[in-house]
Formats: structure tokens, C-alpha cells, sequence
């Protein structure tokens, strides 16, 4: 640390970042028997960015929630 910092006013946190998600689920569509019909479904996954840090010392708690 530098001299002219004062080491008592100095904060530790630990910090973690996650990743929220839903992908789409298997197209289904009535046909008949037998039959292999072809089905035109949207690809897409969507998800959102958590990232979030914490003081343990003093409990003081930061987070933000970015979209895709």
C-alpha cells in the first residue's frame, strides 16, 4: 500500500457474477402417422448477466442485472 493511504478506511469485498438463461423447448405439431412433417421454429436463447459483490466486514451489498 502507499504511505499517504490510510489503511483503516479500506473496504474487502468479494464479488461473483452468474449467468440466468431459458432456451426453447422442442417444436411439436400435429401430422399424420408415419408422416415427417417439417417445422419452421425460432432458435433463440435469452438470458441475463448477475453480477453482485459483498462487504463482509460492514455487510454492505452491491448488485447489477444486465440483459443479453
Amino acid at each position: 500500500f502507499p504511505e499517504d493511504h490510510d489503511r483503516a478506511n479500506i473496504d474487502i469485498c468479494f464479488q461473483d457474477e452468474a449467468r440466468f438463461g431459458q432456451q426453447n423447448t422442442t417444436t411439436r405439431l400435429w401430422a399424420e402417422k408415419g408422416s415427417r412433417p417439417r417445422a419452421v421454429k425460432q432458435q433463440q436463447f435469452q438470458y441475463a448477466n448477475l453480477f453482485g459483490a459483498i462487504c463482509p466486514a460492514t455487510g454492505a451489498t452491491e448488485a447489477i442485472v444486465t440483459p443479453k
